[in-house]
């Protein structure tokens, strides 16, 4: 048997515009476009034909897909693992032994494998995709991937063909599309999705001599837009759109990053910087952002407003300061230049509070004291609305997890704790470093007590203790420019129930501050930390980063 024909098909939402496959076979080296299924929204399908020398009979491989060139996901209803370096869910792909008839395990019951994964997939910031999503993406390969001369692109293309049934073997891809983006990949930094997404008009006045080649083999010449030859055109003018594109562009070229700053939670006395969710911060990094996520001091050794928001402000003033610029050249980065216009703020729980508490309010309460605050801000269930009765009611849900005989005295050790830390080794939800716990650690004094304060109604005495709450509260201190604002909640919390964002997002609307609230249906409190990518939930919450991608870009 010298090649084995497999089909796999995916439904996904009926908004979703392309799928690819990547696969163990090649070291998930090769993204592989599936077809739209025309007679039915949100299905996909892709036949393929793989030679006996990648694909060995009777062996396991595992795959999974990327949608729209940055969304993981797998095929629920088909057979998966978990990649144990990742968690990234990988269907499985048996290969049948001696058939004639070959098959996907699409065929096969819902189920999982704890067979160990062969092999690691590359995470969605390094995955290049061969549909642009921004404009000015196809700029960059036309100036930085084709030659000038044609021969060059002759050689490169002479095999290329396109059919509805692509052929695998360990030779190079010889799909146009997937060849565009392998090369981009190589040849730019960039980590924005790459493709040769426009072709010159037989008018143009482009004088470049540059070619590519259609999906059919035709040879056109490549428009610059006036990027390298410099002319200029009426439509180019006119066009506002076109503009602010070519400035997008342009910034990008220069090595300008707008940064986003992500801050952890944990009631403001557990977690760190490591216990954000990953998949966030490489949506983050598709977009071309630099990600900060600090550590803060954590309560109860420090109150809220002398530790974790202190802290965070005198984050926003180094960025501003330029030291971050500093910091990156010293760690090998290179000539990044931080737009320091364009930093955006965002956490989930105690971290949402803290991104609200980095705006300047003309230095009438501290800590909202900036000196410039940021230019958007993305509120994860944060913890506000402090004089609300529920802040000191207890929760059972919470106390039922506790260890009978904690004592006062050994809770109280937290306070000994010097200097005050800024880490520890678990999460609100129980999750640690090396993956998801089953719970808090009640032989640690500091996990004890967080949890007995939460469960008892007494965070806020606890960590902001004789003090009035107003202070801090975002919901009574914002005022006419605070930065636009997209709060994000779960319906289901319990940790931090909905109206209480509810009623801040009430305040932002009173006092005209432009702002939008996503509420996930069936989510509880941290739900960020769990979702998994492609699912509702994370289509959701995504809502709230091209909300701060809107406000960047619009001036």
């Amino acid at each position: 048997m010298s090649a084995v024909q497999l089909k796999f098909t995916l439904r996904t939402s009926s908004n979703v515009k392309t799928v690819h496959l990547l696969g163990s076979w090649d070291n998930y080296s090769r993204q592989i476009p599936l077809s739209r299924d025309e007679g039915k929204p949100g299905s996909w399908v892709g036949k393929f034909r793989f030679q006996t020398s990648m694909l060995k009979l009777g062996g396991r491989y595992w795959y999974y897909y990327i949608m729209d060139g940055y969304h993981v996901s797998h095929d629920p209803a088909v057979e998966y693992t978990i990649e144990p370096t990742t968690g990234r869910k990988l269907n499985i792909l048996d290969v049948p032994g001696g058939s004639k008839k070959s098959s996907s395990s699409a065929q096969k019951p819902r189920r999982t494998s704890d067979e160990v994964v062969k092999g690691r997939a590359p995470s969605p910031s390094k995955i290049h995709h061969p549909k642009p999503s921004k404009p000015y993406a196809s700029r960059q390969i036309r100036e930085t991937d084709f030659a000038p001369t044609m021969e060059d692109l002759s050689m490169r293309f002479a095999g290329s063909r396109l059919s509805d049934e692509y052929s695998l073997s360990n030779s190079p891809p010889s799909s146009v599309g997937s060849s565009l983006s392998s090369r981009s990949s190589r040849s730019s930094g960039s980590t924005s999705p790459s493709s040769l997404s426009s072709m010159s008009d037989p008018a143009s006045v482009c004088r470049c001599e540059r070619y590519g080649i259609t999906r059919k083999g035709d040879r056109v010449k490549l428009d610059c837009g006036g990027s390298r030859c410099g002319y200029v055109t009426e439509s180019s003018e006119a066009s506002c759109s076109e503009s602010d594109s070519d400035e997008e562009y342009r910034r990008a070229r220069r090595g300008v990053r707008r940064q986003v700053i992500n801050i952890h939670g944990g009631a403001f006395m557990l977690g760190n910087s490591r216990m954000v969710s990953i998949p966030q911060i490489e949506d983050c990094l598709s977009r071309g952002w630099i990600v900060v996520v600090p550590n803060h001091r954590l309560c109860p050794g420090v109150n809220i407003l002398e530790g974790p928001v202190e802290d965070c402000r005198d984050l926003l003033t180094w960025v501003y300061d330029g030291r971050l610029e500093g910091f990156l050249r010293d760690q090998g980065v290179g000539m990044v230049s931080v737009d320091t216009e364009k930093v955006m703020a965002f956490g989930t729980s105690s971290g949402g509070f803290l991104a609200l508490n980095s705006y300047a309010n003309e230095g009438t309460v501290k800590g909202y004291d900036v000196p410039k605050p940021p230019r958007a801000i993305l509120d994860f269930y944060g913890a506000v609305h402090f004089t609300h009765p529920f802040w000191t009611k207890p929760l059972p849900h919470v106390a039922e997890k506790l260890s009978p005989g904690l004592s006062p005295e050994f809770m109280n050790r937290v306070y000994e704790e010097d200097p005050v830390p800024t880490d520890s080794s678990i999460s609100l939800e129980g999750q640690t470093e090396s993956g998801r716990a089953k719970g808090p650690d009640f032989s640690r004094p500091r996990d004890a007590f967080a949890f007995m304060q939460i469960a008892n109604g007494r965070v806020l005495s606890a960590c902001f203790p004789g003090r009035d709450v107003r202070e801090i509260d975002p919901v009574c201190c914002i005022r006419e420019r605070f930065p636009p604002t997209c709060v994000v909640h779960g319906v289901e919390d319990r940790m931090v129930p909905i109206y209480l964002s509810r009623e801040l997002v009430r305040v932002l609307e009173e006092n005209g501050i432009e702002c939008e609230m996503v509420e996930v249906p069936g989510e509880d409190h941290t739900f960020a930390m769990g979702m998994e990518v492609g699912s509702r939930t994370w289509e959701l919450q995504r809502r709230g980063f091209d909300f701060l991608e809107m406000v960047i870009n619009r001036e």
